[in-house]
């Protein structure tokens, strides 16, 4: 049975579209697998659990504070 998350849940990064999930006290960003896209929704085929906490709101801050920490920055003209 694949899940559906709101479409700004998802973001597009060069390994592919991703989620982050609600751990504990931090979030983990994990690479899905996407289906169709409509109406405000995008079809997940693998990568989630049904019970997985996402976050919908806030993901491209999400991934640019995680890049900051990697060293790799984040935005560049």
């Amino acid at each position: 049975m694949a899940l559906a998350v709101p479409n700004d849940a998802v973001l597009t990064t060069a390994t592919g579209p991703v989620v982050y999930l609600h751990q504990e006290n931090y979030w983990l960003r994990r690479i899905v697998k996407i289906g169709a896209q409509d109406r405000g929704w995008t079809e997940i085929l693998e990568g989630l659990q049904e019970a997985d906490e996402v976050a919908i709101r806030s993901v491209d801050a999400l991934y640019l504070l995680e890049r900051k920490k990697e060293g790799g920055g984040g935005h560049c003209h």
